[in-house]
């Protein structure tokens, strides 16, 4: 099968990376991380941002952060993909009614809708997880947890991408319990010393923080 081909003749190579917590660090990305993205990249390979945040949150991180690295965004745990222009490439909604569904039955934790991609809300200390129609699914970070439909998540939207750019050999990197299916989905995942061991299991490597991280996936490449 013909493979698309990286500078140097090379197999393409992508990497799918959680944002907050995973490449900004201490409410900041550092220089030497943008540097060993685009030293990724500029082998003719793909950096894809894979995040919980909503579209419109994930465009204010991005410009926030002035983070301009990226060759396609997943948001909303995979319900949305957006090219390198940030334009929407595709999405995976709820009906209305299971989004009128959830709203119903989750007022008591003031849930937000996020058209039909997600229905986000907060558990505090002590509350049990609601139930949840059979054709939504929860994924949970910290406190917070996002609703999407069946079927949904952060791997599913980066096996597509994949498929799209034709990739020989997929890295990886995580750090919260949304990213469970995206360090899964890869035989090269990465994730933290600092993070849950729930996390942390699903991973193959553990480092101290994202610039450890890139360099290995540098180096395997050299």
């Amino acid at each position: 099968m013909y493979r698309k081909r990286g500078k140097r003749g090379k197999p393409m190579q992508m990497i799918g990376s959680d944002f907050d917590g995973t490449i900004v660090q201490r409410k900041t990305i550092s220089t030497k991380t943008r540097e060993q993205i685009e030293a990724f990249r500029k082998r003719g390979n793909k950096f894809v941002i894979v995040s919980g945040r909503t579209v419109a949150k994930m465009k204010e991180g991005l410009k926030k952060y002035e983070a301009d690295f990226y060759d396609a965004i997943i948001a909303c745990n995979g319900a949305a993909i957006l090219d390198r222009n940030l334009n929407l490439i595709e999405e995976q909604t709820m009906d209305e009614e299971t989004v009128k569904k959830l709203l119903r039955d989750l007022a008591a934790y003031d849930p937000v809708a996020d058209g039909g991609r997600a229905v986000s809300f907060a558990l505090q200390d002590g509350q049990a997880m609601p139930a949840l129609p059979d054709n939504a699914q929860a994924f949970r970070n910290g406190p917070y947890v996002d609703v999407v439909k069946r079927g949904v998540s952060k791997a599913a939207a980066l096996r597509k991408l994949t498929g799209r750019y034709e990739v020989e050999r997929l890295f990886t990197i995580g750090d919260g319990l949304n990213d469970i299916p995206l360090l899964d989905c890869a035989k090269d995942s990465y994730s933290f010393a600092h993070c849950p061991d729930e996390v942390k299991a699903h991973a193959r490597t553990i480092h101290t923080n994202i610039e450890d991280v890139l360099e290995d996936i540098l180096h395997i490449q050299s």
